[in-house]
């Protein structure tokens, strides 16, 4: 019995000294090395994306002598180096006369949505440049790759007194498009 388990031992220890052997072997002939460059590459898509918060004026009285101003926000987010262009179209009621340059904006509301009230849009706060859609009357953006806000400044002017009274369903709205144009 010793002689078979003498015999199973040594079988073990050479076919142990043949695999360490063989694994050096094997490290060895790997022992060269060669080299190239991998080369790993992106796309930079040059875009713009926006978006706007309203302009909620809240509540409007005719018979008030002063007009009523009120806020949005018009957001863009440009590809770092990628300017972009700011317009607002002139809404879906859209005043006789009116133009994409001089927009005259109006809110449909009141009983049976046949009511108009008239409103401006302007670039900055003192309220006196119309924020259109033409190349000459929106507003730049660098393009920064960060996200900017645009401040929409709103107004409607005072003693409208052919607006009639709209609440709730019958409440005054209009839609603009802000479009960002890279």
């Amino acid at each position: 019995m010793k002689s078979k388990t003498r015999q199973r031992s040594l079988r073990l220890a050479i076919a142990a000294a043949i695999a360490v052997g063989s694994a050096g072997v094997a490290f060895n002939s790997l022992a060269a090395t060669d080299t190239d460059n991998l080369l790993v590459t992106a796309d930079v898509t040059a875009t713009c994306a926006i978006t706007t918060a309203p302009v909620a004026f809240g509540s409007y009285d005719p018979t008030d002598l002063t007009d009523l101003n009120g806020t949005g926000t018009v957001t863009l987010f440009c590809t770092n180096g990628t300017a972009g262009y700011v317009t607002l179209g002139q809404g879906v009621n859209p005043d006789t006369g009116s133009s994409d340059d001089v927009p005259v904006r109006q809110m449909a509301g009141g009983a049976g949505g046949t009511g108009r009230l008239t409103y401006h849009l302007y670039s900055e706060n003192t309220r006196t440049t119309v924020w259109g859609n033409t190349g000459t009357t929106g507003l730049d953006d660098a393009g920064d790759g960060t996200s900017h806000d645009l401040t929409v400044y709103g107004q409607i002017p005072a003693r409208q007194s052919t607006a009639t009274a709209g609440t709730g369903v019958t409440a005054y709205s209009d839609t603009v498009v802000a479009t960002v144009t890279f």
